[in-house]
C-alpha cells in the first residue's frame, strides 16, 4: 500500500494526482489536493494507476467533512470532501488545461473570462431516480445497482419532498421497480413513472394528457419543460448561460445576419438568438424536445426536425452558428458541414470540456479561432461543469 502526496490540483475526472518516485502517475480517488495518504492500487499500467483512499496520512487544508450521508454508497457527488470555493477552482482549472491540451490551442491567444459559480447545494431542478424492492435511489455508477437515499444535499427542496414521499410508498410496493424522472421550477413540479406507481400516488404531480409540461420562464423568452424532454440541471446556472450568450450576441450588433442553430433542443437558446438573427435555421432530432420548442412559438425561425447530416444548408450567406450538442459533441458529419458553412462566428456551448476540445481543434481546420473561453459550474460536487467557446473566422 503505497503512501502519496498529492499535487496541488485534480484531474478532470475529479481524482487527486500523486507521482512516484519512479514517476509513475497516480490518480487517487477520494483524495484532496495537497493531502499525504496511503492509498490502495485498483489499477496499474506502466504509464499510470489508479488507486483509492485508505487513509489520510496529513489532511489537506482543503478537505472537509461530506455533508451527506449517503456520499460512500451512492458516489454521485464525489467532490463533498473538498471546500466548495476551493473544488470550483480546481476542477476548472483541471477542464481547462484539458482542453488546450487536447485542442493544440495556445492559451495566450484565448481570453479565459471570470467562471460561473453558484449554489453548492440545493441547486439541481431535474433527477431521474430508481427504485426496486422496496428502496429509492441512485443507481450507482456502471452498475444496475441502486444505492438507496432517505436524502439528496444537491436536489432542490421541491424534488427533496418529492423524494422523502416517493420513499414511503415505494416501500409499500417491494415487488414494483423502475424510474421516476422529475423537474422542476421555483413553484412547480412534474412527475413521470411507473404507471402503477401513478396510480397509487395521485397526490404527486404527475404528468398527465392535460398537464404535459411546466413553464420555466426567467426573463428571457418562453421555455416549457418536461421530464421526457432534455433540460439544464441547474435552473441558476442556466439563467447564467443563456444572459452570458444574449450579452455576447448583443455585442455583434443590432442585427447580426443569418444564423444555424445545432441541437436546438427545446429551444432554451433559441430564445435569445432568434431575436437578434435576420433569420434563425435550428436543427435537432425529433422527439419529446420539438413539442415544447413549439409552443413557445419562436419568431422568425425555420426548423428542421432530422439528422443534422440530412440538413439543406441555406443559400444565404451565414452569419453565425451556435451550437449545444449532447456530451459526445457534434456528430462528425455535423461538424463538417457547420465547418465548411462560411460562417463568420461560431458558438459553441458544450457539457463535455474533452468533446467540446475535440470539436474546437477540428474547427480550427475551417479557419476557426477560438478567442473567448468561460466555465460554468453547473454541477456541484461532482467532476463535471459546462463551458461556452466563442470563435470567428481568421482573416
Amino acid at each position: 500500500m503505497p503512501r502519496l502526496i498529492t499535487e496541488a490540483r485534480l484531474a478532470t475526472g475529479g481524482e487527486a494526482i500523486a507521482y512516484e518516485d519512479s514517476g509513475r502517475i497516480v490518480f487517487v480517488e477520494n483524495a484532496a489536493p495537497e493531502e499525504e495518504v496511503d492509498a490502495e492500487f485498483t489499477q496499474e499500467k506502466k504509464r499510470f494507476a489508479r488507486a483509492r483512499l485508505s487513509n489520510i496520512v496529513q489532511p489537506s487544508t482543503h478537505r472537509v467533512s461530506a455533508p451527506c450521508k449517503h456520499v460512500k454508497k451512492c458516489g454521485g457527488c464525489s467532490l463533498q470532501h473538498l471546500e466548495y470555493g476551493k473544488q470550483a477552482q480546481f476542477k476548472i482549472d483541471a477542464a481547462i488545461e484539458n482542453i488546450f491540451k487536447l485542442s493544440k490551442i495556445e492559451r495566450e491567444l484565448v481570453i479565459l473570462e471570470d467562471p460561473w459559480i453558484g449554489s453548492a447545494y440545493g441547486y439541481r431542478t431535474r433527477v431521474r431516480l430508481s427504485f426496486a424492492q422496496g428502496r429509492i435511489g441512485y443507481k450507482q455508477e456502471k452498475s444496475h445497482k441502486i444505492a438507496a437515499v432517505s436524502e439528496c444535499g444537491v436536489l432542490h427542496p421541491l424534488l427533496q419532498e418529492v423524494l422523502k414521499k416517493l420513499r414511503k410508498i415505494v416501500a409499500k410496493l417491494p415487488r414494483l421497480k423502475g424510474e421516476v424522472i422529475g423537474v422542476c421550477t421555483e413553484q412547480e413540479v412534474l412527475l413521470t413513472g411507473h404507471k402503477e406507481l401513478v396510480k397509487l400516488s395521485p397526490e404527486l404531480p404527475w404528468r398527465s394528457t392535460s398537464r404535459t409540461h411546466i413553464s420555466a420562464a426567467d426573463g428571457f423568452g418562453p421555455l416549457y419543460l418536461s421530464p421526457e424532454a432534455f433540460s439544464q440541471a441547474n435552473r441558476e446556472g442556466n439563467k447564467a448561460i443563456v444572459e452570458t450568450i444574449r450579452h455576447g450576441l448583443l455585442q455583434l450588433g443590432e442585427e447580426a445576419g443569418d444564423w444555424i442553430e445545432y441541437y436546438s433542443g427545446s429551444g432554451n437558446l433559441t430564445r435569445v438568438l432568434s431575436p437578434q438573427a435576420t433569420k434563425l435555421h435550428t436543427i435537432e432530432l425529433p422527439g419529446p424536445a420539438r413539442q415544447l420548442f413549439e409552443k413557445a412559438g419562436h419568431q422568425g425561425v425555420q426548423a428542421f426536425w432530422g439528422d443534422a447530416a440530412k440538413f439543406t444548408q441555406p443559400s444565404s450567406e451565414i452569419f453565425g452558428i451556435l451550437a449545444n450538442p449532447p456530451r459526445a459533441g457534434f456528430a462528425e458529419e455535423a461538424l463538417l458541414q457547420a465547418g465548411q458553412s462560411g460562417a463568420e462566428h461560431f458558438v459553441y456551448m458544450s457539457c463535455n470540456p474533452a468533446s467540446f476540445a475535440r470539436d474546437v481543434g477540428r474547427l480550427a481546420q475551417f479557419g476557426y479561432h477560438l478567442h473567448r473561453l468561460k466555465a460554468f459550474d453547473l454541477y456541484p460536487q461532482t467532476p463535471h461543469l459546462e463551458v461556452l467557446g466563442w470563435l470567428s473566422k481568421q482573416a
